[in-house]
């Protein structure tokens, strides 16, 4: 758990790992429903600053699977 605090340390590694999660819960369609619940565990955590998020929802979003997380 901790080795995903010494990779996540700025902004655009928190926005790489948004769309990795992203990309992720679009290939397996099981997971589309809980994209939401993994950004806000990771929020809670203090891995994803709400900056990064609020980047990622505005500007950021990978347009495969975008529809599927808005």
């Amino acid at each position: 758990g901790k080795v995903i605090f010494k990779i996540v340390n700025n902004a655009k590694t928190e926005l790489t790992l948004i769309l990795t999660i992203q990309s992720f819960c679009y290939d397996d369609q099981r997971l589309t429903k809980v994209f939401a619940k993994i950004i806000q565990i990771f929020y809670k955590l203090d891995v994803l600053s709400e900056t990064a998020i609020v980047y990622w929802h505005t500007k950021g979003a990978n347009a495969k699977g975008k529809g599927f997380f808005f």
